[in-house]
C-alpha cells in the first residue's frame, strides 16, 4: 500500500485511537496486501467523545459501559448504582437512627447517649459517597481509553 494512502487513513482514524497504538495501525496497513483495506469501512468504530459524554451523564447507570460493548461492567455498575449502595445507605440510617432512638431512650438528665455511634456511621456513610465519587471520575477517563482500544482491536482485526 502507498505511503499516501496509509497516511489518509491513519489520519481519520488518529481522534479514535491512543497515540501509541497509531504506529501498530501504520504496521499492519503497510503488511496488508489492500485488498483488506475496504473491511476498515464496515468496521465498527466507537467515538470517544460520545463514550464520554455518556460516561458523564448516565455512567452511573453504566450505559456508557453498554455503548463500547463492555456489558460485564454496564451489569455491575447499574446494579451497584441501583441496588446495592441504596441498600446501604438504607441501612447505615436506619442503624445510626435505631441507635439515636436507643440513645434518647437511655438519656437521663438531658444527656445524650449512643452519640459516637451516630458519628461512626455518618462517616461511613461519607466515606461510601467518597468511594462512588472517586469511582466516577476514574471511569471517566478508562471508559474513554477503552472505546480507543477496542477500536484498534477492531481495525487490526479487520486487517488480517
Amino acid at each position: 500500500m502507498r505511503d499516501e494512502n496509509i497516511s489518509s487513513i491513519v489520519i481519520n482514524y488518529s481522534d479514535k485511537l491512543l497515540r501509541d497504538d497509531i504506529p501498530r495501525l501504520e504496521n499492519a496497513l503497510r503488511n496488508s496486501n489492500g485488498s483488506r483495506t475496504s473491511a476498515l469501512l464496515s468496521c465498527k468504530i466507537y467515538n470517544p467523545i460520545v463514550a464520554l459524554v455518556l460516561s458523564i451523564f448516565l455512567g452511573t447507570l453504566g450505559i456508557d459501559r453498554f455503548y463500547i460493548g463492555d456489558v460485564g461492567k454496564g451489569i455491575l455498575k447499574l446494579l451497584l448504582t441501583v441496588v446495592i449502595i441504596p441498600a446501604l445507605y438504607i441501612l447505615f440510617v436506619a442503624v445510626a437512627m435505631v441507635s439515636l432512638a436507643d440513645g434518647v431512650a437511655q438519656s437521663a438528665g438531658g444527656t445524650l447517649e449512643g452519640g459516637e455511634n451516630i458519628l461512626i456511621y455518618s462517616i461511613l456513610i461519607i466515606a461510601i459517597a467518597l468511594l462512588e465519587t472517586i469511582i466516577y471520575f476514574t471511569e471517566l477517563y478508562f471508559c474513554q481509553k477503552k472505546a480507543k482500544r477496542k477500536n484498534i482491536e477492531n481495525l487490526l482485526n479487520a486487517l488480517r
